[in-house]
């Protein structure tokens, strides 16, 4: 066990979120039927088919970059995550000395056990990076 994250296994992501290609493709056609189904629902008016294959299209179009956004946002957490763990893992480590006393032994355990969540969270951004959050 090393005190810090192996190389090659941490992710840095390779997902664009600046909005740079991930907007969807929607047209002027496509947001003025968003607009009439709209105020068609504000008038109490029934909504057509026509307008909601228009709203269905344009969600479909989205629904890509949203889970990829939401995944990295998932990632970003359980990165950070294992940060926290790592360095409680290391403040224990720390204190466990040379593990002579029993105090300095369960520290030690503790370091590990921290460690080994730092790992599982990792793993666990790492993979929903990889998989862009498709299930």
């Amino acid at each position: 066990m090393t005190d810090t994250q192996p190389a090659g296994e941490h992710h840095t992501g390779s997902l664009d979120l600046t909005g740079e290609g991930n907007a969807p493709e929607v047209s002027d056609a496509l947001i003025a039927k968003m607009e009439l189904a709209y105020w068609a629902a504000q008038e109490g008016e029934p909504v057509t088919n026509r307008c909601t294959a228009g709203m269905r299209a344009a969600l479909t179009a989205a629904y890509s970059a949203i889970r990829q956004q939401v995944a990295e946002e998932i990632a970003a957490r359980a990165e950070a995550m294992a940060n926290e763990f790592q360095t409680t893992a290391l403040d224990h480590r720390e204190r466990s000395g040379d593990k002579e006393t029993r105090k300095q032994q369960m520290h030690w355990r503790t370091a590990v056990a921290y460690r080994n969540k730092a790992d599982g969270a990792w793993a666990v951004a790492a993979e929903i990076r990889c998989s862009g959050g498709t299930a």
